[in-house]
């Protein structure tokens, strides 16, 4: 097969697996969140670096992409979805969060915008014969991942990580997650066992793919199995026609029939409900739900870029705080596809479907394309694509697993071009155009890496830093003036760090109170309000501190404002009742009375209600 021209550029797509691979594995213990931020600056550096490379080749990719429909409509929908963000991000209200994204995500405008560029440079750059050191790449990591993953279940970890349910998070943060990542992993590399591999090279990949499933299940993330399932059903199906049609046909039934029956048992149907259900499930309904709600009452611009959860309270089912209680906080709609139509509108959520299903029809091309052992390979990086829709479909965008997802759909459009489509006839000059050109593109790479660094990294580093300094500090140790000015000019620092996420900020103004320095707290969170008015914790601990001070009139205004972003909350409402009992007002607490029984009867703040206005 032969190849495309050789270019400088061609040859960083051999590390890009590698970087990749970085990206999970990295972490940065002294920050406050020692996982989401560094992952998002590594993406951010290696997404720059692949736009400068696009820019010093920027002639031969024009001609390619004019001359190829496929990569033609790749870029076009790439841009489109790019566009959808950005017209999302001018109506987000708190700039900070459209633009990194919410709090231990970090999935906002530049993550997309990231993913966006390494998806269009690896369309652009990866070939066929790369494909080894992909797999090398996939391999090593899926077993340092299997080994650490048995260690954390055995309660053996170097690291003590924050996880109540249970041990095995890798280097992800989430059971939920590492599942999802280890599927990926499995599904992609199960077809070198297909492969013409020496024996025991072929043993080794079996039981380094029995070991990590194994480990999967010890997760208990039932989202991973079913991927795993999807993704060794597409090889298996591959393998099975190659031999015979018959077969292919058959299996494909057959695990047309299995999937079937074990979708039904994730929603409690079935023979497979007492295996596969899980309680999540219903918890998933009311998160789809409210996502709709958000979509249907902002169909052209969503509710901004990562901002659901600032909006589930006032869209979420009136049944929901019934069951999981006043305080139960969903920060994603835990599906991409409708994450983006209700945070992004039509645009954005039409112009990811698309993508997708581009991709989908690239893959079947890239099947198409190759024959017998090489059919085998790609479908590996297929199967591994479709582990990242399927989880995608039930679970939020995570920076480990995602731009997993974003590398495999490169590759796919990759894989279904011509070989020879990035490199042209030679141009008159052309060594002279293509030095030039390669300058302005390290120029231009520079330059973003730059602005990058100190108008993104820097801020955020500073404020993960200024957090882990302030809240190391009892607020209950600081019992002299001396120690309350230091500390305050503390809480200052971190507070006003750039790009600071509001969660840090409440956690700030709410030590600063408990430290007695309730005058400043209130100032804090009156500026925390002020920066998002859809903050509800600001104006309930404004409202629970005026009442510790008697000043009703005060707290009324914060829990009526509590009210308008977080309607459902009867402890809110309830609080809201005895303020206006404690100046005389018995109509409106009569009124609020009402409503708390109406929307929560028979409850306990439903009975408190009642029983304190005595009919």
């Amino acid at each position: 097969m032969s190849k495309r021209g050789e270019t400088v550029q061609t040859k960083h797509i051999y590390f890009l697996p590698l970087v990749v691979c970085l990206i999970d594995l990295i972490y940065f213990q002294p920050l406050a969140d020692p996982l989401n931020p560094i992952k998002f600056w590594v993406l951010g550096l290696l997404a720059l670096f692949a736009l400068g490379f696009i820019a010093s080749d920027f002639l031969n990719i024009r001609s390619a992409v004019l001359g190829d429909s496929s990569l033609k409509i790749a870029t076009v929908l790439t841009l489109l979805f790019v566009c959808s963000l950005l017209f999302t991000f001018f109506f987000t209200e708190v700039k900070s969060i459209g633009l990194i994204g919410f709090h231990g995500r970090n999935t906002g405008l530049l993550f997309y915008i990231f993913l966006s560029v390494i998806f269009l440079y690896t369309s652009l750059r990866f070939e066929f014969n790369q494909i080894k050191y992909f797999y090398i790449s996939v391999v090593a990591i899926s077993l340092f991942f299997g080994c650490y993953g048995a260690l954390q279940h055995f309660n053996i970890d170097f690291v003590q990580w924050d996880a109540p349910f249970n041990k095995i998070v890798l280097t992800i943060g989430n059971p939920d997650f590492s599942a999802a990542l280890l599927a990926i992993f499995i599904a992609t590399i199960f077809p070198l066992a297909f492969t013409k591999l020496p024996k025991l090279k072929r043993a080794i990949l079996i039981l380094l793919i029995i070991f990590v499933s194994v480990v999967i299940y010890w997760t208990n993330a039932r989202q991973g199995s079913i991927g795993l399932l999807a993704g060794l059903s597409f090889t298996l199906f591959i393998v099975l026609w190659q031999r015979s049609r018959k077969l292919g046909i058959a299996f494909s039934l057959l695990g047309f029939g299995v999937g079937l029956i074990a979708i039904l048992g994730t929603l409690q149907v079935g023979p497979l409900k007492a295996y596969l259900y899980k309680s999540s499930v219903n918890d998933r309904g009311y998160d789809w739900r409210a996502a709709w709600h958000m979509f249907t009452s902002h169909p052209w611009t969503g509710v901004g870029i990562d901002r659901y959860a600032a909006y589930f309270f006032k869209y979420q089912d009136s049944k929901y705080p019934l069951i999981y209680g006043n305080t139960q906080l969903v920060n994603n709609a835990h599906s991409d596809y409708l994450q983006f139509f209700a945070t992004g509108g039509i645009f954005l959520g039409c112009s990811y479907i698309f993508l997708t299903l581009f991709i989908g029809w690239r893959a079947l091309k890239v099947i198409n394309s190759f024959k017998d052992e090489k059919q085998i390979l790609v479908s590996g990086v297929i199967a591994g694509w479709i582990v990242f829709v399927a989880q995608s479909l039930i679970s939020p965008d995570n920076l480990s697993v995602t731009i997993w997802g974003w590398l495999l759909a490169g590759i796919i459009v990759a894989l279904s071009l011509p070989e020879n489509i990035i490199m042209r006839p030679p141009l008159t000059h052309k060594s002279k155009i293509n030095s030039t050109n390669r300058a302005k593109g390290y120029s231009v790479t520079l330059v973003l890496v730059l602005t990058f660094f100190f108008t993104i990294v820097v801020p955020m580093y500073k404020g993960e830093s200024r957090v882990v300094s302030f809240l190391k500090i009892n607020p209950t140790s600081i019992n002299t003036s001396q120690l309350r000015s230091a500390y305050l000019q503390l809480s200052s620092q971190a507070f006003n760090t750039p790009l600071l996420s509001p969660d840090y900020k409440v956690r700030i103004a709410f030590n600063i109170t408990n430290a007695g320095l309730v005058d400043e707290g209130k100032l804090y969170f009156e500026q925390i309000l002020k920066q998002d008015p859809k903050k509800s914790d600001a104006p309930q601990f404004l409202a629970e501190i005026y009442e510790s001070q008697k000043n009703y009139p005060e707290a009324i205004k914060y829990r009526v404002a509590t009210r308008e972003v977080y309607p459902w909350n009867t402890a809110n409402l309830f609080g809201l009742e005895s303020d206006y009992l404690a100046i005389g007002d018995k109509n409106s607490a009569k009124a609020v009375r009402d409503s708390i029984i109406a929307m929560a009867p028979g409850t306990e703040n439903a009975l408190k209600a009642d029983k304190a206005i005595g009919g």
